[in-house]
């Protein structure tokens, strides 16, 4: 809106989900369905581009990490980075640059690709407020990085005028007065108008 927030009151309804909401945006997630998705649009901007290490690559750590009997397992960074090598970043920009031209090209707001990228920029560069979990369902392995801390995109609360938190589910509130990080505030609780 052209604005800063440090003059905006800024009213968050249904406020008790706002920690699950900033858990979903540090969270995400590859499939061997999303990198199959990404080469179809790869190859229908006709990119040589060929993502099938990325699948090996999963497999290889479900082979090692996962068993009939363990279907959930912790993966290191590193044990990712250990099949793309040192060009991670060059495969990252090479990933961004066709997932736009793929967006372009086709007129439509999201991509595999692009989703591709994101995880991989968001895996690199995550440290130890997130897990990385691999899983396998039905056949088919899924390697998820789940924010632990989401508490990370909250100083935005405190950059605000002020914030007015509303919900009908907000309790017990010092809890979520804690959990947002706003020691000072006040907190007013009313009884339903309605029958």
């Amino acid at each position: 809106i052209g604005h800063g927030v440090d003059n905006a009151i800024i009213i968050w309804d249904e406020a008790h989900n706002l920690i699950n909401i900033a858990n979903a945006y540090f969270s995400t997630a590859i499939s061997e369905n999303s990198i199959d998705a990404a080469e179809r649009e790869l190859i229908a901007i006709g990119s040589s581009l060929d993502l099938d290490y990325l699948k090996f690559a999963l497999r290889k750590l479900a082979e090692k990490k996962l068993s009939a009997e363990i279907s959930e397992a912790f993966v290191e960074k590193s044990e990712l980075a250990d099949f793309i090598g040192n060009e991670y970043e060059k495969l990252i920009d090479t990933l961004e640059k066709s997932g736009l031209e793929y967006l372009q090209a086709k007129s439509v707001k999201r991509s595999a690709i692009m989703h591709i990228a994101r995880f991989l920029r968001v895996f690199i560069d995550s440290d130890e407020s997130s897990a990385s979990i691999l899983s396998s369902r039905n056949g088919k392995i899924r390697l998820s990085l789940s924010c632990l801390y989401p508490d990370r995109a909250l100083p935005i609360l405190q950059e605000a005028y002020a914030n007015v938190f509303m919900s009908a589910t907000m309790e017990p509130m010092n809890m979520y007065k804690e959990m947002f990080g706003l020691a000072n505030a006040e907190t007013k609780s009313y009884s339903s108008p309605f029958p």
